[in-house]
């Protein structure tokens, strides 16, 4: 497990505890992925999100996860945090 007293050039410190991905249609039919953010000082949860999508790079398309903006979430367990960041995805459905 990660030591901040080893590693204190690390001002914070997350631990992916959960991740979750959907299919939702927001213009056309979207991958989403949703990570859990266990913060390692305050024992909390936060969210961060991504959808999958093509970028160009050197002339060929790749497939990539692009960051995806939910607001801010902040709960005390993993299903919490997900759940909340899945009811504001729903409201882009």
């Amino acid at each position: 497990m990660f030591n901040q007293n080893v590693h204190d050039f690390c001002s914070e410190f997350y631990l992916i505890e959960k991740v979750i991905e959907i299919v939702v249609s927001i213009q056309g039919t979207k991958r989403i992925r949703i990570e859990a953010l266990k913060n390692g000082n305050s024992h909390k949860y936060s969210v961060q999100s991504y959808v999958q999508d093509y970028i160009r790079v050197n002339g060929e398309d790749v497939l990539t996860w692009v960051n995806f903006e939910l607001p801010y979430v902040i709960r005390d367990t993993a299903d919490q945090a997900i759940n909340q960041a899945l009811d504001f995805l729903s409201e882009k459905c």
